[in-house]
């Protein structure tokens, strides 16, 4: 599996603490784990409940758009970030639309 670039950015971010959360192995595992979490039919996550509260995971800081920054911030383009902020961002604007 190839290492997700928010991986990159927190790996490097964190290397000074010589930590072995922060090493590419550990965090493919995680990010592995993960996966095959999302993808078990018998976890029953909804996308529902995935995006709930959109307003605070698309914050300037959270989740989306303070992994984008942290990204940049390590020379990264963060392509398939930017995908999921706009799909945040018309989810967001279609929920909005129906409690008004």
């Amino acid at each position: 599996m190839r290492l997700l670039k928010s991986g990159v950015a927190l790996i490097k971010k964190y290397a000074h603490l010589n930590e072995e959360l922060f090493t590419e192995k550990v965090y493919r595992d995680y990010a592995e784990d993960l996966l095959e979490r999302m993808t078990n039919p018998y976890l029953d996550d909804t996308i529902e409940r995935a995006a709930r509260d959109p307003q605070r995971k698309l914050g300037e800081n959270d989740r989306i758009f303070g992994t984008m920054k942290l990204a940049k911030e390590y020379g990264i383009e963060p392509v398939n970030m930017a995908k999921a902020a706009e799909a945040g961002m018309k989810y967001l604007a279609k929920f909005a639309k129906v409690n008004v």
